[in-house]
């Protein structure tokens, strides 16, 4: 059985389903680390939450942001 704690990535997690997502993350016991790419700082606090703010017009800026183990999109292009 593996037991290695995992690290998320979530992008788009200031929106409907981005949110409820970025919430079960953060109550798993599988993710040790949940990080949100933000464009601006959102209010939820928790010991596993990091979160960065970046341009979305430029992601290649953050690449080594998604050294992780499970990538996460929530993003809606309208």
């Amino acid at each position: 059985m593996n037991t290695e704690k995992r690290k998320a990535l979530i992008v788009g997690a200031t929106g409907l389903v981005g949110n409820e997502l970025l919430r079960i993350l953060l109550q798993s016991n599988t993710y040790e680390n949940v990080k949100a790419l933000v464009r601006k700082p959102i209010s939820i606090k928790h010991p596993k939450l990091t979160q960065r703010l970046v341009d979305f017009n430029a992601l290649e800026k953050y690449e080594e942001e998604f050294a992780v183990h499970d990538v996460f999109c929530c993003l809606v292009k309208f």
